[in-house]
């Protein structure tokens, strides 16, 4: 009687209808029911409920006991890993892509975390007014250019040498830098003029 969860009575041995309950998963109680079959059916309904995964774009989705949920990352930039004591770790993967690709409409800019590069960055050009006002990162390109721009301000040989500005022979001179042929010019004038008559 006491497997079956019932009693019987001393005086006449009558058997009372036994009374069964299951928990539910959520910690409250399904109403009792008379049967043993009645009972492992509402075990059932609890084991076929399952867990309800819900992502960040709102769809949910079931898994069953025993199904086996991936973790991943569609554009790479999340890494899980498995660890111990039932963990999973997410973290930034090396190379992180921030933006739609090329093919949406998107200008992806790539951080490169191991490589310590930037790239992608689509202001390559000088001109935007006011230039230091938009407090934008330089990019190569805008800082070459403006290697140009000294080179050809500074005019006669001077160059733009991956990104280093040389000239030689200034006005004439023979120095290869601006104080050297300013120093030239004054040494020049210095002596001043012979005049004979």
């Amino acid at each position: 009687a006491k497997a079956l969860n019932t009693n019987i009575d001393p005086t006449t041995g009558e058997v009372a209808a036994p009374s069964f309950t299951v928990t539910k998963a959520d910690g409250t109680k399904h109403p009792a029911v008379g049967t043993v079959q009645d009972a492992l059916d509402k075990v059932g309904e609890e084991v076929t409920k399952g867990l309800n995964i819900v992502a960040d774009n709102g769809s949910s989705e079931k898994v069953n006991l025993g199904d086996t949920v991936k973790y991943t990352s569609k554009d790479k930039n999340i890494v899980t890993t498995s660890g111990t004591g039932k963990e999973i770790d997410f973290s930034l993967a090396e190379k992180v892509t921030i933006g739609k690709d090329a093919a949406n409409g998107g200008k992806p800019v790539v951080i490169d975390g191991k490589e310590g590069i930037v790239s992608g960055l689509t202001n390559t050009t000088l001109g935007a007014a006011p230039l230091a006002g938009s407090n934008k990162a330089a990019t190569e390109a805008q800082l070459d250019a403006t290697q140009v721009n000294l080179a050809n301000v500074l005019g006669g040989n001077a160059a733009n040498n991956n990104g280093n500005v040389t000239t030689s022979d200034i006005g004439g001179t023979g120095e290869n830098t601006i104080h050297d042929a300013i120093k030239s010019v004054k040494a020049t004038a210095d002596k001043g003029w012979k005049l004979k008559a």
